[in-house]
């Protein structure tokens, strides 16, 4: 079991004589050494009552600090990023864009110059847009961008034989599963909802083609 939120927490820190690591079987732990910051707990003047004569050991950090966005830190994400390329891990510039229509995958019956095309089955009640995700803070040393992006959408078109009709990256309803609008795309997180709206006026099947733009960064 796990409480989704609470009005209080409380939590105990392990004093060790010196900076080490607590193995603590799985469980979240964490090790306190006394920097001339026993005040900011909330019982350190029950401390400083029970031993007045206590003097604090005097400590440096172990290793310089780095600091977001600072040029070693860079480093560092991309000495990572190199690593793992080395172990063999790739990018792919295959979003794996495809549909889930009331739960049953959908894939594209052709793909040409980015725009997707899906026959969609009569009766569907509910289309998500799926794919695959990535987080580009993840991918590059410099990004701080902790979004997770799917596809990037331009524009939507919807038709039958009686009725056609376009949506652009705008459209105000593009809300579950969507960002927020950039300048002439929007990006998916990887499972966008689309409005259910949109498939009301069709009753028999009907055809869905999306135009997407390529990923810069490309997918796990």
């Amino acid at each position: 079991m796990q409480l989704d939120s609470v009005s209080r927490l409380e939590y105990f820190h392990v004093e060790l004589d010196g900076h080490d690591v607590l193995y603590a079987d799985g469980a979240p732990a964490e090790t306190f050494v006394d920097c001339d910051n026993r005040a900011m707990f909330e019982n350190g003047d029950e401390f400083a009552a029970l031993y007045p004569d206590h003097e604090a050991r005097p400590w440096e950090f172990c290793a310089s600090r780095v600091e977001l966005g600072s040029d070693e830190l860079n480093g560092i994400r991309l000495a990572l990023l190199n690593r793992a390329e080395a172990l063999g891990y790739q990018l792919t510039e295959d979003p794996d864009l495809h549909l889930i229509a009331d739960g049953e995958v959908i894939r594209a019956q052709t793909i040409a110059k980015s725009v997707y095309r899906f026959t969609i089955p009569a009766g569907t009640e509910s289309i998500w847009l799926g794919s695959r995700s990535a987080v580009p803070a993840e991918l590059t040393a410099t990004s701080r961008d902790r979004r997770r992006l799917g596809v990037s959408i331009g524009e939507i078109r919807l038709r039958d034989e009686h009725i056609s009709f376009a949506i652009d990256y705008t459209y105000p309803e593009f809300t579950e599963g969507f960002h927020e609008a950039g300048r002439g795309h929007r990006w998916t997180n990887g499972r966008a909802r689309l409005p259910e709206a949109l498939l009301k006026p069709f009753v028999g099947g009907f055809t869905l083609e999306m135009r997407i733009f390529r990923s810069p960064l490309g997918y796990p």
